[in-house]
């Protein structure tokens, strides 16, 4: 589900207090913060208690892996819970960024990718700010992409998210607005 931080309305702020520690550490702005939490106490309802188990005890972390897409251009943020059992196959690697984005429906107005997922564009970058990926270090090919993107320099944060695979940590990663 998506959360738009620009119209999401600040009410209901609380959270429970594993979860309100998890988002107190995330590179979200107060304000953000604020309208994360109360989307999540209104229309994410589902997402909160599934993240509320997650974070409180060891029960999920072998099942899903939370993924937080945070769009910078539409100030929304995409929270996916990946289902461990279910790789998405493309595109790009199997498991990546970009095909859990696809397999759970976030198009190319979200994330784009120009190639496809075949490593030759740089259209799909994002930022991992948070979380450690499966594949922590890029693929020389990888970094040649990264480089060609004359507006959006790569940060050491970088990644192209086609190429970017899933492990079981939770991840908050940025899509840079163009």
């Amino acid at each position: 589900m998506k959360c738009n931080l620009k119209s999401a309305l600040i009410s209901d702020t609380t959270l429970p207090n594993a979860l309100n520690d998890w988002l107190k550490n995330t590179p979200l702005n107060k304000e953000q913060q604020n309208r994360y939490a109360s989307w999540l106490n209104t229309n994410g309802n589902d997402i909160k208690e599934v993240l509320n188990e997650y974070f409180s005890s060891d029960s999920l972390k072998d099942t899903i892996t939370p993924v937080w897409l945070y769009h910078e251009g539409e100030n929304s943020i995409a929270t996916i819970l990946i289902n461990q059992n279910q790789a998405a196959p493309e595109p790009g690697e199997y498991g990546s960024l970009l095909a859990y984005a696809r397999a759970y429906g976030y198009d190319e107005k979200f994330l784009c990718s120009d190639c496809y997922g075949q490593l030759s564009c740089s259209s799909c970058a994002v930022e991992v700010l948070q979380g450690k990926t499966k594949n922590p270090t890029p693929k020389d090919e990888e970094y040649d992409m990264l480089d060609i993107d004359l507006d959006r320099p790569p940060t050491e944060f970088t990644r192209l998210s086609c190429q970017t695979v899933v492990g079981n940590e939770p991840l908050f990663c940025k899509i840079r607005n163009t």
